[in-house]
């Protein structure tokens, strides 16, 4: 496998991850909308997903997720994959892309550390 293609599997594992982590999210703020006490924030509505059937799979599959994603979020601040540029707004595009991808790091490992 090429690097190219692997970067590019890197970044839709990622995509789908952090997609289905706010999908989660969206779902338990609609059912507390409407009365329910369900979680409205990530950590625990990685919780509550873990409580769910097959629960370790699916925080499992995201945690695999959320690091290619913190990955690629790296990679695109550290190696100007979008071409931002060394110039200041480029860089502070690039802090930011480094920042987001150490937040979904923490974010994967706080969920890894719910499987274990």
């Amino acid at each position: 496998m090429s690097a190219q293609r692997g970067l590019v599997l890197l970044a839709r594992g990622g995509y789908a991850a952090r997609g289905v982590v706010y999908l989660i999210i969206g779902l338990f703020a609609v059912l507390a909308a409407q009365g329910s006490s369900q979680p409205t924030d990530s950590h625990s509505s990685l919780e509550a997903l873990l409580s769910q059937p097959f629960g370790n799979v699916l925080v499992g599959l995201v945690v695999v997720g959320l690091l290619a994603f913190a990955a690629w979020r790296v990679l695109q601040a550290t190696r100007d994959v979008d071409h931002h540029g060394r110039e200041f707004k480029g860089l502070v595009i690039r802090g930011g892309l480094l920042v987001g991808g150490f937040t979904y790091g923490a974010l994967a490992l706080f969920a890894l550390g719910l499987l274990v």
